[in-house]
Order: C-alpha cells, then structure tokens, then sequence
C-alpha cells in the first residue's frame, strides 16, 4: 500500500544532537487512513488502536536527505546506515534520522543582509531597524527501501526551521 507522506516540520537547533523517530503502523483488519486517523472500511466508524499494529520492515533500510531547495543537486545533509546517522528497528516499526552537531553547525554559513528577500530565511529586527539572521529553511524527507526489491516509500517529508545558535 502507498499512501501520502505525512508532512513533519520540525524546528532543530543548530549545532545540537536531534534524534527524529518515527514509527511505520498498518491495520490489521481492511481500513483507511484518513484525516490522522484509521477508519474501519466495514463499520466506518475509528479504528480500535489495538488493531494497528507495526510495520515489520526486517530487510529494509532508511535514507533521508536535507537540502536548501528540491532542486539543489548535492544534499546539505545525506542520512544513511553507511553514515551512521539513520535508526532502524525493523520488528517495531521505528526508523529515524539522528542530527549531529557537526552537520547543522555547518549549514546556515549566509549572512541575513545577502537573504533579506529569500522566503528560505526568517528575520527578527532589532531595536534599530536592523534585519537579524534568526533561522533558515531546508527542505527534506525520509525514505524507506528494500535493496533487494528496489521498492521504495516516503512516509515522512516536509520543510525544517533551522534556528541557529549562538554558543558555538
């Protein structure tokens, strides 16, 4: 089954450890999701939670990447069994993308006077007038595959607020 991602914006600090978890369910019995929750397809009514059960994703893996816009050629971040950076449980159904210091200290290097009009940037002004870099946007999701199969699913995708940090 394919359904949409689910759209997750986070606000991760910069230049901190962030771990994003997140948990693959299906129903055990004939439903679809709608609106956040899980509807029984013969009764119509809501799902018992008891019959969602988790995902078995034995054999699968995880990827993810963060890039300033969809169409940047290199991600800013690239998350991968390989890179350490990504979590899987495959009997609970809990996979995720860990952020590292490092890697969010290093993004954010413009200055808020070069981005004043870019919609990838948040601005606060300070008591003169003067624009203040506060946080900038990056686009990412997170993928879920079988390299054995070569079937792929996105279950989690959206647009995160990097605040940046001033102890560093």
């Amino acid at each position: 089954m394919n359904i949409q991602p689910a759209v997750y914006n986070p606000v991760i600090p910069q230049g901190v450890t962030v771990r994003l978890r997140f948990r693959s369910v299906s129903p055990s019995v004939p439903a679809t999701y709608t609106n956040g929750k899980w509807i029984d397809d013969a009764t119509g009514l809501e799902l018992d939670p008891s019959l969602v059960v988790a995902n078995d994703l034995t054999g699968k893996e995880v990827r993810a990447a963060v890039r300033r816009r969809h169409s940047e050629p290199t991600p800013a971040i690239s998350f991968t069994e390989a890179s350490g950076n990504v979590f899987l449980d495959p009997l609970t159904g809990i996979y995720g993308i860990d952020f590292k210091p490092a890697a969010t200290s290093a993004l954010n290097s413009a200055t808020a006077a070069s981005h004043q009009k870019s919609p990838e940037f948040d601005y606060v002004v300070d008591e003169a007038g003067a624009v203040v870099l506060r946080a900038s946007k990056w686009v990412y999701d997170i993928e879920i595959f079988d390299p054995v199969t070569g079937e792929v699913s996105r279950p989690i995708n959206g647009l995160i607020t990097l605040t940046a940090e001033v102890t560093r």
